[in-house]
């Protein structure tokens, strides 16, 4: 299992955390993600209710939609600010657990984890059905993909080499990557390749022109750069 140091850990939370007080997420979307409702189906096979984890939540209205579908919601965030404020907004009545650093729901059918997505538990919450994950595998360092990837993995393991029947809508952008260090990070097709081929069926859904990040890139990169949003889903081999 990749690991990462705690001088690793803080520094990004740290930065995460300031973000959201300054008021520069601009990753953050006031509605309910597009994508999502799109793909709703695709995710669940249409069977109710499901398990899903979201990576890296921040404010998302995304758990609530879910939550009203009739799913089970198991998020990670790093900024407990942060979810204080989901629950204020969606009236979700979490209850912070001290014991394990979970914000959870009376009925238990949301979890939030607060804490480093990379030091998360998450065979305790796990096996998951579906992941969504929107503005989190580009929001990590490239030098912590890989242990991003095997947090991915051990959310959806039954058993050593063997993983629940999931399904992963994977959002990400797509740009060039000498000139711009991000956040957002890029994702190309050789990215998908190296962390997913060997265990995942890869299908890309769409491809089209990155309105969110577009402008934060573009003034680095320049006018003339090209950033894409591709959606990917994911299931096992």
């Amino acid at each position: 299992m990749s690991s990462v140091n705690d001088m690793d850990i803080v520094e990004p939370l740290n930065y995460w955390a300031n973000r959201w007080k300054e008021q520069t997420a601009v990753w953050h979307i006031d509605k309910i993600n597009s994508t999502l409702v799109q793909y709703i189906d695709r995710l669940t096979l249409n069977s109710i209710p499901k398990k899903f984890m979201i990576p890296l939540c921040g404010k998302t209205y995304d758990i609530a939609y879910l939550s009203n579908l009739g799913h089970h919601v198991f998020a990670v965030e790093g900024v407990p600010e942060v979810i204080q404020e989901l629950n204020d907004r969606d009236s979700l009545g979490l209850r912070f657990n001290e014991a394990d650093s979970t914000y959870t729901s009376i009925d238990n059918k949301i979890v939030i984890f607060v804490g480093d997505l990379m030091h998360c538990p998450i065979e305790k919450w796990g096996p998951v059905d579906c992941i969504w994950d929107r503005a989190s595998l580009i929001a990590v360092d490239y030098s912590q993909r890989e242990a991003y990837v095997d947090v991915i993995k051990r959310s959806v393991q039954m058993s050593k080499g063997t993983y629940n029947d999931f399904r992963y809508l994977l959002e990400t952008v797509c740009y060039e990557k000498s000139s711009f260090p991000g956040p957002p990070r890029s994702v190309d097709e050789g990215d998908m390749a190296q962390h997913y081929s060997d265990w995942c069926e890869i299908e890309l859904l769409s491809k089209q022109k990155e309105e969110v990040f577009s402008p934060l890139i573009q003034k680095a990169l320049g006018e003339g750069c090209t950033v894409d949003r591709l959606v990917y889903l994911l299931k096992p081999k």
